[in-house]
């Protein structure tokens, strides 16, 4: 099996790479990133892509995948508006489509998160963005997608070089994980439940919180 992510350089990403590489059933990880990753593996590809709005000359590894991890994404408070929208919507719609048209039996699997809001109801970029994101994504046609609606995620491993907004993210989901544990998820659980998408058609297409846990409970993990 062969696998693409994007944000592989992120939290979420860098450790679904990593449970991907160790998964027996997955043969090659390709990954879209502007930055070289900080590891190596035989099973891993990098591809340096820093156009995120084209996508021109990836025909041939969108055709050879059989997934699409999306795992690209930034907070809503670190940019403007206008970047938000791009980053969370364009960004990801471009890419589908180039991915559909290249691959009709592509599935994709977007991170997204709790709150987002795929009927435009409820107030807030945050909600909007994502769920227009999600509405559009859904009316593909993708053979297999999946959206993943986590609450607060902790890393498993310690995070290098943070920036000052992440520091104090990471610390208030560190407070959350004591007030309510059942309302945060670590990311190697995160990733795996993402993952077992691939052998297990979990039946619906929004995996909420509550699922992603139920799902986890189930995984086999790779510390």
């Amino acid at each position: 099996m062969r696998i693409i992510v994007t944000g592989a350089t992120g939290m979420v990403g860098i450790e679904l790479v990593r449970q991907a590489i160790a998964d027996s059933s997955i043969d090659e990880v390709t990954v879209l990133v502007r930055r070289k990753m900080p590891f190596s593996d035989p099973k891993l590809r990098e591809v340096i892509h820093r156009d995120f709005c084209c996508f021109n000359g990836l025909e041939e590894i969108f055709s050879r995948a059989d997934a699409c991890f999306w795992c690209l994404g930034i907070s809503q408070l670190r940019v403007s508006k206008k970047e938000y929208i791009n980053i969370t919507y364009r960004y990801t719609v471009k890419a589908a489509e180039a991915m559909r048209r290249a691959n009709p039996s592509l599935r994709f699997i977007f991170l997204s998160a709790m709150g987002a809001d795929m009927s435009g109801r409820w107030p807030g970029r945050f909600a909007k963005v994502k769920g227009r994101t999600e509405k559009t994504l859904a009316d593909m046609g993708f053979p297999g997608l999946f959206i993943f609606h986590p609450g607060g995620i902790l890393p498993s491993v310690p995070q290098q070089q943070m920036s000052r907004f992440k520091k104090f993210e990471l610390f208030m989901v560190r407070l959350l994980s004591f007030a309510a544990p059942f309302a945060v998820v670590s990311t190697v659980r995160l990733t795996k439940a993402m993952l077992s998408v691939l052998k297990q058609d979990p039946g619906k297409m929004i995996i909420r919180h509550r699922e992603i846990r139920r799902l986890s409970q189930s995984c086999r993990y790779t510390p």
